[in-house]
C-alpha cells in the first residue's frame, strides 16, 4: 500500500517526473550490477555450465519463454510514444534497453558458476545469495542490502510507469478530461489484488512459473498484433498527442 501510495504521487505529476527518477537511480543501479559481476567472476567455475545442452533445446526454450515475458513487458511504452517529441527514436531505445537487460541478467547466471546448478536452482533468490558471499577486507561487505535497495528503487519505477499507462489507457478508453481522477480506483484496486491474489512467496513463484509467461505473451504480443492488424484494415494512422494530460 505504501508503494502504491509513493508511485500514486509520481504519477499524479506526470510521466516527466518518473522519467527524472528513472534518470537518478539508473545509472546507479547499472554501476552496482556491473561492480558486483567483477567482484564475483574470479570465484565462478565455469565447469559448471557444462555440458552444454546437455538435455537438449527444449529446457533452454522453457526457460526462454519465461525471460520473454518479462523482456516483453517493455511494451507498455509504446502507449507513451504520441508524447514523445522524437517518437521515431523510442523502438531503437525500447531495443538497446531490452538487449542491455538481457546482458544484465548475464550477471544474475553468475551463480550458477559460483553455487552450482543443483544448489543455484534450490535457492529462492540465487543473486541475493551471491552477493552475500561478497566480502572485501573490511570496508566493503553487506552489499546485498545495497542491492535490495536498488531492487526496490526499481520496483517503484516499474509499478510508476505501469500505474501511469493504466490509467492514461482507461481515461482514453472512456474519454475522460483527465487520467488523474483515474489514480485512486487504480491504486486501491491494485493493492487489494496485490495482497489477495498473491498472498505467500510459494503462490509467487508458482504464478510466475506457470501462468505468468502464456498470460503475458497473450497481453504483450497476440493483442498488440491483433490491434495492429486491425488499425491496419481501418486505415488507422498514429497522431501525436498534445499535453500530458489529453
Amino acid at each position: 500500500m505504501l508503494l502504491v501510495a509513493t508511485a500514486a504521487y509520481a504519477v499524479y505529476h506526470g510521466i516527466e517526473t518518473i522519467a527524472r527518477v528513472t534518470e537518478l537511480l539508473m545509472p546507479i543501479g547499472i554501476g552496482v550490477l556491473l561492480l558486483v559481476g567483477l567482484i564475483v567472476l574470479p570465484e565462478v567455475n565455469f565447469s559448471n555450465y557444462l555440458p552444454v545442452l546437455d538435455e537438449g533445446i527444449g529446457p533452454v526454450l522453457n526457460g526462454a519463454t519465461r525471460l520473454l515475458a518479462f523482456l516483453g513487458e517493455g511494451v507498455i511504452i509504446l502507449m507513451l510514444i504520441p508524447y514523445c517529441d522524437q517518437p521515431q527514436k523510442v523502438v531503437g531505445a525500447l531495443s538497446w534497453s531490452i538487449g542491455l537487460l538481457g546482458i544484465f541478467f548475464l550477471i544474475g547466471v553468475l551463480a550458477i558458476g559460483m553455487f552450482g546448478p543443483v544448489e543455484t536452482a534450490a535457492l529462492t533468490f540465487p543473486a541475493l545469495n551471491m552477493v552475500r558471499r561478497i566480502i572485501i577486507g573490511d570496508f566493503l561487505q553487506h552489499l546485498d542490502a545495497i542491492i535490495m535497495t536498488i531492487w526496490i528503487g526499481g520496483i517503484y519505477i516499474k509499478t510508476a510507469v505501469a500505474y501511469y499507462i493504466c490509467c492514461l489507457g482507461y481515461a482514453q478508453l472512456f474519454n475522460l478530461q483527465s487520467y488523474q481522477v483515474l489514480i485512486w480506483p487504480v491504486g486501491i484496486i491494485t493493492a487489494v489484488i496485490s495482497i489477495s491474489f498473491l498472498y505467500d512467496l510459494t503462490g509467487m513463484i508458482n504464478y510466475l512459473a506457470a501462468v505468468w509467461p502464456a498470460q503475458a505473451i497473450t497481453f504483450e504480443f497476440i493483442i498488440p498484433l491483433l490491434l495492429l492488424i486491425v488499425a491496419a484494415a481501418r486505415g488507422v494512422k498514429g497522431k501525436k498527442a498534445e499535453g500530458n494530460k489529453e
